[in-house]
């Protein structure tokens, strides 16, 4: 039976980085559906926006000036995380074997790779049970370099099980994949970019910029700027379940210590 696969970006239709994943996807005769947001939805994180409280349009159509065809093309008014969110409700057919999101033009590396929409759409599909890999990578939105060899290879060597309580973060460099081109498992770096706040009047803006001293080689930054494909296996956010740390034990025995007494002062003021 055909692998079901669901591709969607944060960036909409069009986006050079969702044609050059499908394509991949589409060569290793996987059963790909596209959805995708109608519109940019870059920094939602894991949001499901209006999704909560208003109807979520859908166009269905086939998408122009591609070369290949996917089972299905959709277009719907909702960030990424939301789409993910309906295709695990079986909103567009069986529920997805694998979700696949991006290309994202630019890196989501470092710690601050949490406020990314591809990585928290494909966080929101591990939520659900569904195993997914987040992929970007360091170029412009045009997309001018060719990874498809290497992407096909890549998503032909993920493994058709894996733990259901992360993801996998495929982070891409600014070239094209060598046959020696090094892929390695890292961890996140520290931090990748550095944040400025400039205020205009009463009116306050972020802007980031990329570290000046170079990460170690052994993180998802370092490796990529080193010419490497970076994995980073990425935990869901609250799933250990027994956290027994030195630190997470005394605060519960001086909540317990502080608490009747606390609770029994309360009752007599009442």
């Amino acid at each position: 039976m055909r692998k079901r696969v669901l591709v969607t970006n944060d960036d909409g239709p069009g986006a050079p980085g969702l044609i050059a994943l499908v394509k991949a996807a589409i060569a290793l005769d996987w059963h790909v559906t596209v959805a995708v947001p109608a519109a940019d939805m870059s920094h939602s994180g894991t949001s499901l926006g209006h999704a909560l409280t208003q109807p979520v349009a859908i166009t269905s159509s086939a998408p122009q000036n591609w070369e290949f065809s996917p089972e299905s093309y959709l277009e719907l008014r909702a960030t990424p995380a939301a789409i993910i969110t309906l295709a695990a409700m079986n909103a567009f057919g069986p529920r997805p074997d694998l979700v696949l999101v991006g290309i994202n033009p630019g890196i989501n590396v470092g710690r601050g790779l949490i406020h990314s929409s591809t990585v928290g759409a494909a966080l929101t599909a591990a939520v659900h049970g569904i195993p997914a890999a987040a992929v970007s990578a360091k170029c412009q939105p045009q997309l001018t370099i060719d990874w498809h060899d290497a992407l096909v290879v890549l998503l032909a060597s993920l493994p058709e099980r894996w733990p259901p309580d992360g993801i996998v973060n495929v982070n891409l460099p600014e070239q094209p994949i060598a046959d020696s081109c090094q892929l390695a498992w890292c961890v996140p770096a520290t931090s990748a970019a550095q944040g400025t706040l400039m205020t205009e009047g009463n009116d306050l803006s972020l802007s980031y910029a990329p570290l000046l001293h170079r990460p170690p080689a052994d993180t998802d930054f370092g490796m990529v700027l080193n010419g490497g494909v970076a994995l980073s296996w990425l935990d869901l956010p609250y799933a250990s379940k027994n956290f027994t740390s030195v630190w997470g034990n005394d605060l519960i025995t001086r909540f317990q210590a502080q608490w009747p007494c606390l609770h029994a002062q309360e009752g007599h003021e009442r």
